[in-house]
């Protein structure tokens, strides 16, 4: 059973979508997005992996290519079928806030950031990724 409440849709395996065609929804993903900026010290997710990554981000939500943007670790799969809106998972970091150009270049890779910024080192590029 898939379960909405407060904008948020739940769905069996845990995962959280914000229903972004709500207000709820659309207050409750830019939430997501200035608490994910504010545990990186408002810092890009992507910083030293994307090539043009600038490193500080302002808080401006769907502003320009600088616009700070929720990053889905993990990806978003095809048509969205697995994305995931939660902050944390099993206790770590999951999902970042990143610049909209950033999270552009980043596609549909999987790079492992938060384990990196939860202990304060670099991310690294998976090999034979760009």
């Amino acid at each position: 059973m898939i379960l909405k409440e407060n904008g948020i849709w739940t769905y069996p395996d845990g995962r959280e979508i914000c229903d972004l065609r709500s207000p709820q929804g659309r207050k409750a993903y830019r939430d997501r997005i200035k608490q994910a900026g504010e545990r990186q010290g408002w810092i890009c997710c992507l910083h030293g992996i994307a090539p043009m990554c600038t490193g500080k981000m302002d808080y401006q939500y769907g502003e320009g290519l600088l616009a700070v943007t929720l990053e889905h670790e993990s990806g978003r799969g095809m048509g969205g079928s697995r994305r995931d809106d939660r902050m944390e998972l099993d206790g770590r970091w999951h999902n970042g806030a990143a610049h909209m150009v950033c999270n552009s270049w980043k596609s549909s890779r999987r790079i492992d950031y938060n384990s990196a910024l939860q202990r304060g080192l670099k991310p690294v590029v998976p090999e034979g990724k760009p």
